[in-house]
């Protein structure tokens, strides 16, 4: 049964990373992450971690990192969206003028 369970995690995880994949079968360490934060709940960390290649350690690096990686997003799309407010009320500033 455990067996069994196995394979349907390594079955799962190719699924996921053949779609995923856009350098002909090159699986980027962070996209491996990413697949295994979806499927955790599905399976045993321990088993993705094994059927990824991935260490243990950079997973639950990866995921503390994450974290920060979405506030930083969020933070760049403020700033993206003022300057694009200087933009559109003064056409005549390019990018080395608009300060904030």
């Amino acid at each position: 049964m455990e067996e069994r369970d196995y394979y349907k995690a390594q079955v799962e995880y190719l699924k996921k990373a053949i779609s995923k994949s856009t350098r002909g079968g090159e699986i980027k360490q962070t996209l491996r992450c990413e697949i295994i934060y979806k499927t955790k709940s599905l399976y045993s960390i321990t088993w993705l971690v094994e059927i990824t290649q991935v260490k243990r350690s950079g997973y639950y690096k990866w995921v503390k990192t994450m974290e920060t990686h979405d506030e930083k997003d969020k933070k760049g799309q403020v700033v993206r969206d003022q300057i694009l407010a200087i933009h559109l009320s003064h056409r005549e500033f390019g990018y080395p003028r608009i300060t904030l």
